[in-house]
């Protein structure tokens, strides 16, 4: 037969229990202020943190929309000047021609006058 534990050493038993109890529950209490101390030293650095990050996205897009229309207005420019050289290639054989024709009447009526003096 076995003997049943007497009340004294029941007594302790619960005892003993009862204080670890306590201690895990005091231990917990602790975790619990310093995973509170934790988490607001986190927030106050990660928030500011965010809220850079959404600045900094704000700023990307508005430089990628002056980027395009930047690369927009170079293009048209580009264009543009291309038309203007080639309206200036076209005046400049057009004076060449032209300065060409009237060296041409100008040696041509020279030897006209020289021939009708003659």
């Amino acid at each position: 037969t076995f003997d049943s534990p007497s009340p004294l050493s029941a007594f302790i038993c619960r005892t003993q229990r009862q204080q670890k109890i306590h201690k895990l529950e005091a231990e917990l209490e602790q975790c619990q202020a310093k995973l509170l101390v934790v988490e607001t030293q986190h927030n106050s650095q990660v928030e500011p943190l965010c809220k850079a990050l959404e600045v900094s996205r704000a700023d990307n897009k508005k430089l990628a929309l002056s980027l395009d229309q930047a690369l927009q207005a170079n293009n048209t420019l580009q264009s543009k000047l291309t038309l203007v050289q080639d309206e200036l290639d076209n005046k400049e054989v057009d004076h060449q021609q032209l300065m060409a024709c009237s060296a041409n009447s100008s040696g041509a009526f020279a030897e006209t006058s020289v021939v009708g003096k003659d």
